[in-house]
């Protein structure tokens, strides 16, 4: 499936170009809460609860309102949300796109770390 995006890929630059969908797992429609935590807690970027509208197995795509979100950072995911959930009941997950949508939309796609972030050093580049 190809189709014309603004997005944020690795490497932090912007591009309006043809993409071509390299998923290895079908992704589903839905509507389910998805809670977001940043791994590495700031002011500027708190915990949400947003919206998650297609998930796989191996990650899901949800739509923020602000551009907080880039390429590579690493996040705490939990979808679908519960009520009372805690850092240690996420996963982690690192933004692999995002996505200028109209509206000043912002969409992000993240995929699942299959070995934790937490205990193999990874993190949010922007920290080194």
């Amino acid at each position: 499936m190809e189709q014309e995006v603004r997005s944020q890929q690795a490497g932090g630059s912007w591009a309006a170009a043809r993409s071509i969908d390299r998923r290895r797992a079908r992704r589903v429609k839905v509507a389910v809460p998805a809670r977001i935590r940043p791994y590495y807690q700031s002011e500027e970027l708190a915990e949400e609860l947003l919206t998650a509208t297609n998930l796989s197995r191996d990650g899901f795509y949800f739509v923020a309102r602000h551009p907080r979100y880039r390429a590579d950072m690493n996040l705490y995911v939990a979808c679908p949300a519960g009520h009372s959930q805690t850092v240690t009941d996420s996963e982690c997950a690192r933004v692999v796109r995002v996505d200028a949508l109209d509206g000043g939309m912002w969409g992000v796609a993240v995929t699942f770390l299959r070995s934790s972030c937490l205990y193999h050093g990874s993190g949010d580049p922007s920290r080194k």
